[in-house]
This record gives structure tokens, sequence and C-alpha cells, in this order.
């Protein structure tokens, strides 16, 4: 994987001098291998998702008057954001995901 090469170089010696990390990056980043290895050594992380059927469900429950409102209705423009558990296939447990609408 190629955030190995560049990642633990870089989060070894930011350890080594006792910074703070944070990881932000886009869905090509999403790797159970990389939550791992940003958990054991503390760094902390915001990964995107990749859009699929359950986190729309999951979204659209918890904000279903917004969702369906501005779904069909592009003038309106309205933004609510939210949160919630979800733990997709190949995780160990589930993650907090925080969702936009």
């Amino acid at each position: 994987m190629a955030w190995k090469r560049l990642w633990n170089p870089s989060l070894k010696k930011y350890m080594d001098q006792h910074i703070k990390t944070y990881l932000r990056g886009d869905s090509g980043f999403s790797s159970p291998k990389l939550y791992e290895t940003c958990k054991h050594n503390g760094c902390s992380y915001a990964i995107r998702l990749k859009q699929n059927n359950a986190l729309i469900s999951l979204a659209a429950d918890r904000d279903e008057d917004l969702y369906s409102s501005t779904k069909e209705d592009q003038v309106r423009y309205a933004v609510t954001y939210d949160e919630f558990m979800y733990q997709a296939g190949p995780w160990d447990y589930p993650k907090r995901v925080v969702f936009k609408i």
C-alpha cells in the first residue's frame, strides 16, 4: 500500500518528537489497516467513506425530513450534520461516522 511508504516514516518522526498527529484523507485512504495503524500510534483521523446504500439509509433515517425535501429540490439549500455508529464488513468494531446532508 502506497500510504505505508509515506505515512509510517512520517508518523514515527512525529511520535518520536511527541507531536500530536491527525490524518485527514479522501475515500482512497479508507482501509482497516490504516485505521489500526492510526489507533495503535495515537493518531486521530477523519477519512471520507465511499457513499453506499447502507450509509445513505442510515443518514436518511437520522434526518428524513431534510433528506427528502432537498433530494428533489435543488433550488433551496439546506445543510445539516449528524452522526451514527457504523460497522462495515471488514471492520472489527463500529466506528463513528459523521455525515452532511
